[in-house]
């Protein structure tokens, strides 16, 4: 695919051109792209980060339906009934990428526990650290500065959970806004084909 690539911010090592590259050389492979397999690709990287270039380079690719009502009534039921058999083959596609969208969705809320998880035990340790200084009076400085590490890491654990809560909750839109899509493509196709006969009938 060669597609003229804009240069976009974003995390250093995790650009949008680098994750575009990977998608488009895994469909090639004839797979379909997903935030683990391009992460793994990556080697490393957000998830979230990831999930924003994906999403970007997926909806840059959405095909418009014509709305052009200029051509001929039988062409235009002709090309309306090629588009509604295009949509029916493609359904399985769109249902795919919604149960992928779910799927990433179910990871970010995994990584979501995993790190809620860590900082519980972040704070076991802080309490362990807090009473150690109450009791080694000599070693009170490099207690202090352990535990600022360890509120460190805490205050930073919080910050991804909170970041994955958005990247889920995100997921789970892009799920329903496909299946609005879908539903709205189908209506449109009705609409169009319903126009179209009764154009042909008003000219007979």
């Amino acid at each position: 695919m060669n597609a003229v690539i804009e240069l976009r911010p974003g995390r250093a090592g995790v650009s949008f051109e680098r994750v575009v590259a990977i998608a488009e050389q895994i469909v090639a492979e004839g797979g379909r792209p997903t935030l683990r397999g391009i992460r793994e690709r990556l080697g490393s990287g957000s998830l979230g980060t990831i999930q924003a270039h994906l999403k970007e380079w997926n909806e840059s690719k959405t095909p418009a339906i014509p709305t052009s009502t200029t051509l001929a009534a039988d062409v235009q039921l002709a090309v309306m009934e090629e588009i509604a058999r295009q949509v029916r083959s493609n359904r399985a596609d769109l249902d795919m990428e919604i149960a992928q969208v779910k799927s990433e969705r179910d990871e970010l809320t995994e990584e979501n526990n995993r790190l809620s998880l860590e900082i519980e035990e972040q704070k076991a340790v802080i309490e362990s650290l807090t009473k150690a200084l109450a009791v080694g009076a000599g070693k009170t400085d490099a207690m202090a500065v352990q535990i600022k590490q360890q509120e460190t890491e805490h205050q930073i654990l919080r910050d991804q959970v909170e970041a994955l809560k958005v990247e889920a909750a995100t997921a789970t839109g892009k799920a329903e806004g496909l299946a609005v899509q879908l539903n709205e493509m189908w209506a449109r196709i009705d609409q169009e084909q319903e126009r179209t006969i009764k154009a042909n009938k008003e000219r007979r």
